[in-house]
């Protein structure tokens, strides 16, 4: 399995390359009001509105840095209606891929509520690397804030 590797203060984390569309650099992002402080902001990509994570604040640590190694990686996320968009996920330290076999996979030994977007471990080359689920990072409030339906302006 091919990962992307990335920085959060001094612990390193992966996205499965099968979940990621892309990876562009930083880019500015508007700010979504009344989001929850993880939400960096949405950009325009390609025509579609894009909403991007801070994955350092979606772990309770500072804000990603603004460094040159901080990318935005575009992961394939499903709306609430299973209709595909892209999630942006602000991280530093986007540097390299690396690629495990699927045995070298560990559970996770501490998860909560808050954190089940945190799947399996495995050794990498700085240490131990923790997996993102990328298909629980958002909860349902969060989907349907970055994901409204096209038609809810009319609702009553």
């Amino acid at each position: 399995m091919v990962c992307v590797l990335f920085n959060v203060g001094d612990s390193w984390y992966a996205v499965r390359g099968a979940d990621v569309a892309e990876i562009v650099p930083q880019v500015r992002c508007a700010p979504v009001t009344k989001a929850p402080a993880f939400v960096h902001g949405i950009f325009r990509c390609r025509g579609l509105d894009v909403p991007v994570l801070d994955v350092s604040a979606m772990l309770g640590r500072p804000p990603c840095r603004d460094c040159l190694s901080t990318r935005t990686i575009l992961v394939r996320q499903d709306d609430r209606h299973g209709q595909p968009r892209l999630l942006g996920l602000l991280a530093e330290k986007v540097l390299e891929t690396v690629d495990i076999p699927e045995t070298s996979l560990n559970t996770a030994v501490i998860r909560t509520p808050e954190t089940m977007f945190l799947g399996k471990v495995f050794q990498g080359p700085h240490g131990v690397v923790q997996c993102l689920r990328v298909t629980e990072l958002l909860p349902a409030a969060a989907r349907t804030l970055l994901f409204p339906d096209d038609d809810a302006e009319g609702a009553a």
